[in-house]
């Protein structure tokens, strides 16, 4: 377990991360920030979050879409400018804890939509509580492991919980899965993407060409697959509040 004082967290260099862009071009373009292209491209969260706020008052959704997006715009979007700026222990789990947060807040534009969440004789779903359970305990460990590798698994195995829930709501809606593919689809494309550049770090070859746009890359791609989650969601949310299916029928 690696040891870092809690003062040590809020020092320059302390992630338990680091990206090929440290590594061959830190402070290269500012003295302030340390991977400037990894900290531009988080203005594509900023705009997904925009977008979507845009959609929750045209379409006046829930406060868990008010949620989802705020957390995008002004949560990931700026810490995880802050993260790349500074490189800190405690910019790095601020802007962890936003990425599970937003996954929570997904989860709950569905609750009230699909059979594995909503109440059952007054009860939630029993989903619905190991889904919190499952969260609080990796974070949990990754806290006193300090090891990224478990965040990054914890929180694969929480974004694949969301999409498999979202994919049921549209099956039981007999809607259109297309945003839900294309969601699905940019976020594989950008985690391969990811996995180019953790090899290239790995490898010790952060100078290849193209190796610096791989997390910015990353970072696009993931606030696509946002954007169109949450489309899916406020349409499937629109079918839930008619109490008609895709197809015209009654939900039941």
């Amino acid at each position: 377990m690696a040891e870092v004082s809690w003062s040590d967290q809020f020092q320059r260099g302390t992630t338990n991360i680091k990206w090929c862009e440290d590594v061959v071009a830190r402070h290269a373009h500012s003295d302030w920030i340390a991977e400037y292209y990894n900290f531009w491209s988080n203005l594509a969260f900023c705009f997904a979050g925009l977008i979507g706020m845009k959609r929750c008052v045209e379409l006046k959704l829930t406060g868990a879409f008010w949620a989802a997006e705020v957390v995008m715009c002004f949560g990931i979007g700026f810490g995880s400018m802050i993260f790349h700026a500074h490189q800190s222990k405690v910019s790095q789990n601020f802007d962890e804890i936003l990425m599970s947060m937003l996954l929570m807040a997904h989860l709950h534009t569905l609750k009230d939509a699909t059979l594995w969440l909503t109440p059952s004789k007054g009860k939630r779903a029993p989903l619905y509580y190991w889904y919190h359970i499952w969260v609080a305990a990796y974070w949990a460990i990754y806290a006193y492991t300090n090891v990224y590798e478990h965040f990054n698994i914890g929180f694969t195995i929480q974004a694949i919980c969301v999409f498999l829930l979202l994919f049921d709501v549209g099956m039981r809606f007999n809607h259109s899965q297309q945003k839900w593919y294309a969601s699905v689809g940019s976020l594989v494309i950008a985690k391969v993407i990811w996995g180019f550049e953790r090899k290239h770090y790995e490898e010790g070859t952060c100078d290849s060409p193209g190796a610096l746009a791989y997390h910015p890359l990353w970072h696009v791609g993931a606030a696509l697959s946002h954007y169109f989650a949450m489309q899916q969601c406020a349409e499937l949310l629109e079918i839930h509040r008619s109490g008609k299916s895709g197809s015209g029928k009654k939900i039941d």
